[in-house]
């Protein structure tokens, strides 16, 4: 089972140094100080034909997402800097164009979320810090590992997950959730679009 984490994961570092973009997408260019995140399907328990056949983390309405949402066009690759501490990502959907941080709320399950382009403000609640990565590259928030993966019946229809934090033990109500998600950094890309 680890040697096909190993492998799938290598292949997804490989596929992930140039990604076509969502149809009339833009491409953009990816910084030497910047990374994507990536899910390992074999670790976390998922199958890649259930997940659009794609283990690349994307963005979309304040939100991160597995799987097919990556064609739809109001989605678009995630592409993070930062990692000691804060994450942060510049979408070219926000209006304006901004910078926002990843926000997650520590003792709740809820979804992945952003702060408002050029906030840099968390909600009530929520924590802008306290992201990291392990000696393997995993994502962690103050050393914990409690990303799971939750989809309406309407997201599964579009192979879908989107990135939740499990700070509490109950599911909110509709949700069907993956066990724990194995998020990963991916460095090394020319461009992402």
């Amino acid at each position: 089972m680890q040697f096909l984490s190993l492998i799938v994961g290598s292949i997804a570092t490989l596929a992930a140094t140039t990604i076509a973009a969502p149809a009339g997408g833009p491409q953009q260019p990816v910084a030497p100080n910047q990374y994507l995140l990536t899910v390992d399907v074999a670790a976390s328990g998922l199958d890649i034909n259930k997940l659009g056949y794609t283990s690349l983390v994307s963005y979309a309405n304040s939100s991160l997402w597995i799987g097919g949402i990556k064609s739809q066009l109001y989605s678009e690759p995630f592409i993070a800097s930062g990692s000691n501490g804060g994450i942060y990502f510049t979408s070219w959907h926000s209006v304006p164009t901004g910078g926002v941080s990843l926000e997650l709320y520590p003792n709740q399950t809820k979804a992945l979320g952003t702060t408002v382009p050029h906030g840099g403000s968390p909600f009530p609640g929520g924590s802008l810090s306290g992201f990291n990565f392990d000696g393997t590259l995993r994502l962690n928030y103050n050393g914990e590992f409690n990303f799971i993966g939750c989809q309406t019946e309407e997201q599964k229809k579009l192979q879908t997950y989107q990135i939740f934090w499990k700070g509490a033990d109950e599911i909110p109500e509709g949700l069907t959730c993956t066990g724990e998600l194995f998020l990963h950094q991916v460095a090394g890309c020319n461009t992402v679009g």
